[in-house]
Parts: structure tokens; sequence; C-alpha cells
């Protein structure tokens, strides 16, 4: 039986705990109205640009329990213009029914001009591994690169190769003109000269390559982009483009296909849709959330005497944490392709941009259609910020590293009953899985190592510059 100086406590402790529950609900339920919002560290970045990526405005009412959400929420988007080092998102009391919000930015460094050297090889593997890391092979060209032009997130870009390849490209967005910052434009021009490509596959799937004394083939593409954001997590794209190809004799006589229907030269008109839906943390390397992209292209516009072909392709990506510091992700993708008679330079492919079953790098599979299934387990192993104390210079003095041990596996088919219905990696279904490592740092770095196998039973080292899913 309890004495009565035990009762006497338990009491105290029952009514001063039912107490502090009542009055944490009361806050938790507490509103504020926001009556400001204060932006500090944009030297250059107009204080609109910022204001547009919030889920909140002033004079809004917030309530308390969920500041703490709203809070990391809001330093991701605004983090994903990719104009800012750092973004810290505050909100402070002020009395018992108002409170304001003060955002402190770290800019980027916004001009970036230099020397820039471009693989004449389609992935760095295949010049370290198969090429042997010949220096003639790599192109050096000079990159100019403004963003946050006028301070209003515009971006220009020019840049100059000479070497293996001649290229020449510039582009400029502008990715808010009306009011509500919601409609964008963005104009594009690229030529293109090489004296060596890949001009078709063999049978077994490997790039076959061409190398002449004079420019072997010559493209251009001017683009107009329009932008619709609907919010600020989906865009709507439409874009506008014309193609001149033209190939040499030599190329013809090789490949007949590789323009198609055994021409020289082609031109056309394409215009091409795409909608993306993207509810990730961080943009450029996501830890929790999902993507989701479709694209519609049609090339020819049903005009065109040299080609009239329709695409259609869609991509699915999730990301997600099932328990401290262990990540997944995985992503889906699925393409289709109208036309029968493929030629080579335009038909769908598994092989550029890690659109492709890992450890199969070395390898180009084209066809009508196909499915891409990846699949990644990480672990958070390292999450530091440098900092360099003998850089005076703050937008380059703190360097953040976070670097993720994995486990991948990756699963794709591509068919194709017509011009490459015979080739080895065609109508088979391709598995590749493996380990490996993934290091980031700021301004959007990412290098990635993997050692990894296939359903071929090859082994292989593979090195690249951008994330896989």
């Amino acid at each position: 039986m309890l004495t009565t100086p035990v009762r006497t406590f338990l009491l105290i402790f029952l009514l001063t705990s039912t107490f502090f529950q009542s009055f944490s609900q009361t806050n938790k339920d507490k509103k504020y109205l926001l009556t400001e919002i204060v932006v500090k560290g944009n030297e250059k970045t107009k204080k609109q640009v910022i204001l547009r990526e919030l889920t909140f405005k002033a004079g809004d009412s917030l309530q308390a329990s969920v500041v703490d959400s709203l809070k990391i929420l809001n330093e991701n988007n605004v983090f994903n213009l990719s104009l800012f080092l750092e973004v810290c998102v505050d909100f402070q009391i002020q009395d018992s029914q108002k409170c304001i919000c003060q955002i402190e930015v770290k800019e980027r460094f916004f001009t970036i001009p230099g020397f820039y050297a471009e693989l004449a090889d389609r992935t760095f593997n295949e010049w370290w591994f198969l090429h042997h890391h010949q220096l003639n092979r790599v192109d050096v060209g000079f990159l100019l690169t403004q963003k946050n032009c006028r301070g209003r997130n515009e971006t220009f870009s020019a840049y100059m190769q000479a070497g293996y390849s001649h290229r020449l490209t510039a582009a400029y967005s502008i990715p808010g003109l009306n009011q509500k910052r919601n409609s964008g434009f963005e104009l594009q021009f690229q030529y293109l000269a090489n004296r060596e490509f890949a001009y078709s596959i063999d049978s077994l799937n490997r790039l076959v390559y061409f190398r002449g004394d004079d420019y072997q083939r010559k493209r251009m593409k001017t683009s107009l982009f329009y932008y619709y954001r609907v919010s600020i997590n989906s865009t709507h794209q439409a874009e506008l483009s014309y193609q001149f190809n033209r190939v040499t004799d030599t190329i013809l006589s090789l490949n007949p296909d590789y323009l198609g229907n055994n021409r020289l030269k082609n031109s056309f008109l394409s215009l091409n849709y795409t909608f993306d839906l993207d509810h990730t943390d961080i943009h450029f390397y996501p830890e929790k959330g999902y993507v989701f992209q479709l694209n519609a292209g049609f090339s020819g516009l049903g005009i065109s005497k040299y080609i009239n072909q329709f695409n259609l392709s869609g991509t699915y990506s999730a990301f997600y944490s099932p328990m401290p510091k262990v990540l997944m992700a995985h992503q889906l993708r699925g393409f289709y392709c109208s036309e029968k008679n493929l030629s080579f330079l335009f038909s769908p492919s598994f092989g550029y941009e890690d659109i492709l079953v890992r450890t199969f790098e070395y390898y180009l599979i084209k066809g009508r259609a196909g499915f891409l299934l990846k699949n990644d387990i990480k672990y958070r192993l390292l999450n530091e910020t440098l900092n360099i104390r003998f850089l005076r210079w703050h937008k380059f003095n703190t360097i953040p590293i976070r670097l993720y041990p994995k486990v991948f596996f990756d699963v794709g088919y591509v068919s194709d009953q017509a011009v490459f219905r015979e080739f080895s990696l065609n109508n088979k279904l391709l598995t590749g899985g493996g380990i490996g490592f993934d290091l980031v740092s700021y301004y959007d770095i990412v290098v990635r190592m993997e050692v990894g196998t296939n359903n071929l039973g090859e082994k292989h080292i593979f090195v690249h510059f951008r994330k896989a899913i």
C-alpha cells in the first residue's frame, strides 16, 4: 500500500504532466500571423526570385506545429535554384500572435569562365580503358557560363571547341518573364563537325568508329523552348527545333541507313513536349521524394520528306530512407518509337547519359521499345563540411562532402523486330549489378565509381561524373 508522501508525489506528477501535455498541445495548435519575410545575403539575386520558391507568403497564418517542416522544405526549395551554396530559413516570434521569417543565403560564384576538356569518346571509361587515355582524343574548348544574369536567375552560356571535333554552342534562358514568374523562354544554337564518330554498331552491339582527315559529319540545331511552371514542383516544357545533318560519301557507303534511306543529308522541324514533376528534397542528388518525367516528340511534323517519327518515353524515380543513414533509390524508364525502319542516328538507344544497364557501358543497344529498372541501396557514411581557413573568398572556403557506399542492381530490355533484330543484346533481358560509392560536393559535383558484373559474365570498373538515378 502506498504511503501518503508517495501518493502525494504521484498526484503532483500526474497533474504536472497533464498540464505540460495540454500546454504543449496548445502551443502546437497556436497560429501566428507572418508579418514580414526578410532576405539577407542576396548581393545580386533579386528578392522576388527567392520568394517565388517559398510555400508561404507574408500575411499567411502559420500553425506552430508545422514550422519545423516548413523550414526544411523551403530551405530545399531555395537551394534547388542552384544559385546558393547555403540557405537558412528561420522563423522568429515577435509576440503572442505575430512572427517574421528571415532567410539568409550564401550566393555561389556566378561567372564561370575557363578552358574545358571534352573527350572524343562516349564516356570516360571508353577513353581510359578502351583507348588507353590517349591525350589526342581530348578536345579542348573555352566555356563561359554567366548564371543569374540581372539577378533574375537568367543564364547565358557559350562554348567553343577545336580538335577532334569542332563545336559551337550558345544558349540564353529567361525563366520568369511574366508577373507571376511562371513562364519563360530559352533559345539554343548548336553546331558540330566531327572527324571521327561512331557510324554503326557491330552484331555484338559494340560501336564502330570511322576517322577521316576531313570532317565526316556536320550537324546544326536551333531550338526555342517555352516553359510553364505550374507550381514549385511541376513544369511543362515545349520545344520547337530545326535540325540539319550531313555526312560524307564515305560514311554513306559504310552505313546507308545512318541518316535513313541512303541519304547524305536531311533537315526537318521537330516538336517536343516534356512534363516534369519533381518532389525531391535536393534535385541534383535526392535522398527523399520522387520524380516523374514524360516526354513526347514528333520529328518531321508529318510534312518532312526525310523523317516522320513519333517518340514517347517516361521515367519515374523514387527515393526514401527505410532507416537512419540508409537510403534507397529506384528508377523505372520506358520508351517507344513509331518508326519501324529505324535510321542509325535517330533511333532510340541504351548507352548514352546513363540510360543503360550499368556494367553495359561499352555497348550501344538500339530498338523501337524498351524498359530500364535501376536500384540503389546506399549508406550515408560521411556528411561533413571542410573549412579551408587560408581561403578568404567565402564562395570557396567551405566544401561540403557526402560519401555514400552502395550496392546496385539493374535490369533492362530493348526490343526490335526489324533493323536490329539479329543483334546480340537486342530482345534479351539484360542484368547487371555490383558495389561502388558516390562522392557528392558543392556546385553539383558528383563522382561515381562502380565495380560490377553482368549476365554476360563480364566484370568492369566504371567511373562517372553524374548520378546514376
